[in-house]
C-alpha cells in the first residue's frame, strides 16, 4: 500500500460520529483551528486537520485536533527515534481512529516505507502469519495484543525488528514471558494529544524512558507532567455538528497531562518514567488513597482481573467497590478483611467488562453499570 495516498486520504467522513478520524477542509473559510471552520457543516474534505476521538470522554463529545504537518514532523522525530527507513515493512494493526494506528501510517508517509494492514481482525495467531507473510520489521501493540501473543506462546518472526508496545503499562511478568519468546519490544509511553509516543525505550525494569528529540517535558511543583512540542496538537473540538467550541488548554505552548511522573537525566539525556494518573487518587476520610496502587495489590494477591471503582458517600468521601466478572471471585474478596482506609465494599459482578475495539477497558461505563447495581440494590 502506498502510504502517501492512504495518508491523504485516510477514513474521509460526511459527519462526525464515535471513535473515527476525521480530515477537516481548509476550503469552509474557517477561522478556530488553521482557518478551519468549526461550525460548518463539514461536507467537503482535504487532509489538513486531523479529529481524532478521545478515548476518556464523557458528557459532551469531544475531539483532539492535529494539523497533519504537525503529525508528519512528530513521525519523522520517532522514524529517527526508532531509526525507521524506507526499506523497513510497516505493520498497521490498531486502528486508525487510535492515535498509535494513525502514527504507523504518518511514518511510513514520511519514510516513503511499505505499509501493510491487517485487515482480518485480531486474534495473535492472525497477527504471526500476517507479519511473516508481509516480512513486518516493524509494528505497534497495545498490551492486551501483547497479552494475547504471550498466552499463546508465540514466538516473534525474525522479520521483526521494533515493537512499540503503549497504551498502558507493562508488568514483570509479561515483559519477561515477551521477553523469553524474542519478541524486541520497545515500551512507550504518548497520548491523543502528543500525536504517539513521545518517550521510548528498552525494558530495563527500571521503567525510565528515552525522551524523543524534539519534545521538552517538565514536572509542575505538584508533579504532574507538562510537555511542549511544535508537534502538539492544537486544541479540542468540543460539542456537535453546527455546535462546535474550540478550547486551546496550553499555556505559553505547555499542556499540563493528567498524569504523574518522574524524571531522570540518563547518560546525559533526559529520560522520564510514568508514574500513575492523577484521575486514580480519591479522598477517604480526608485522606489521599492510590486506587491504581491499591488494584494492581488486590490483582496480584487474588491472581485475578479485579477493578476498583470508588463512588461518592456522604461519610467517608468515597467507597470502593471491587469488581469482577466471575462469581466464583467474590468470597476470596469478602475474605481478605481490608480495613481502614482500604476497606472494600460488598463485591459487584458485571459478567462483561466494557471495552473499546482495543481491548482497553472503560472506566466510565463500568462505573455507570456498577452505580446503577449498587443503587437498584438500595
Amino acid at each position: 500500500m502506498k502510504a502517501k495516498s492512504y495518508f491523504d486520504a485516510i477514513l474521509w467522513q460526511e459527519r462526525l460520529e464515535n471513535d473515527v478520524t476525521y480530515c477537516l477542509s481548509a476550503e469552509e473559510g474557517v477561522v478556530a483551528v488553521d482557518g478551519i471552520d468549526l461550525g460548518s457543516d463539514l461536507l467537503e474534505w482535504v487532509s489538513s486537520c486531523f479529529l481524532i476521538k478521545s478515548s476518556g470522554s464523557s458528557g459532551a463529545p469531544k475531539w483532539v485536533v492535529h494539523s497533519k504537518q504537525g503529525l508528519i514532523e512528530h513521525a519523522a522525530l520517532v522514524n529517527a527515534h526508532l531509526e525507521v527507513t524506507k526499506n523497513d515493512v510497516l505493520g498497521l494493526i490498531l486502528p486508525t481512529y487510535h492515535v498509535g494506528g494513525l502514527g504507523v501510517v504518518a511514518r511510513a508517509y514520511v519514510t516513503g516505507a511499505q505499509l501493510v494492514s491487517l485487515t482480518s481482525g485480531w486474534s495473535a495467531r492472525c497477527c504471526i502469519d500476517f507479519l511473516t507473510e508481509n516480512k513486518v520489521s516493524i509494528l505497534s501493540l497495545v498490551p492486551t495484543q501483547l497479552v494475547d501473543i504471550v498466552a499463546e506462546g508465540l514466538v516473534c518472526p525474525d522479520c521483526v525488528r521494533v515493537v512499540a508496545v503503549g497504551g498502558g503499562r507493562l508488568d514483570s511478568e509479561l515483559q519477561s514471558g515477551a521477553g523469553k519468546l524474542g519478541w524486541p519490544i520497545k515500551e512507550s509511553y504518548g497520548m491523543t494529544e502528543t500525536g504517539s509516543q513521545i518517550a521510548t525505550g528498552e525494558l530495563t525494569g527500571s521503567g525510565f524512558l528515552n525522551i524523543i528529540n524534539g519534545w521538552q517535558l517538565r514536572l509542575s511543583d505538584e508533579g504532574v507532567l507538562e510537555v511542549k512540542s511544535g508537534c502538539l496538537f492544537k486544541g479540542y473540538l468540543v460539542g456537535s455538528l453546527g455546535d462546535f467550541e474550540f478550547i486551546d488548554p496550553k499555556v505559553d505552548g505547555w499542556f499540563a497531562t493528567s498524569d504523574l511522573a518522574d524524571l531522570i537525566e540518563i547518560d546525559g539525556k533526559m529520560g522520564m518514567k510514568f508514574l500513575r494518573r492523577i484521575d486514580q487518587q480519591v479522598k477517604i476520610l480526608g485522606e489521599l488513597v492510590d486506587v491504581s496502587s491499591l488494584e494492581k495489590s488486590l490483582t496480584e494477591v487474588l491472581q485475578y482481573e479485579v477493578y476498583l471503582i470508588p463512588l461518592s458517600d456522604e461519610r467517608r468521601g468515597m467507597k470502593l467497590f471491587p469488581v469482577v466478572d466471575q462469581a466464583s471471585m467474590i468470597d476470596p474478596i469478602r475474605n481478605l478483611g481490608w480495613s481502614g482506609l482500604h476497606h472494600l465494599e460488598e463485591p459487584v459482578m458485571v459478567p462483561n467488562f466494557p471495552r473499546n475495539a482495543m481491548g482497553k477497558l472503560q472506566r466510565v461505563k463500568l462505573a455507570e453499570a456498577v452505580e446503577s447495581i449498587v443503587f437498584s440494590a438500595d
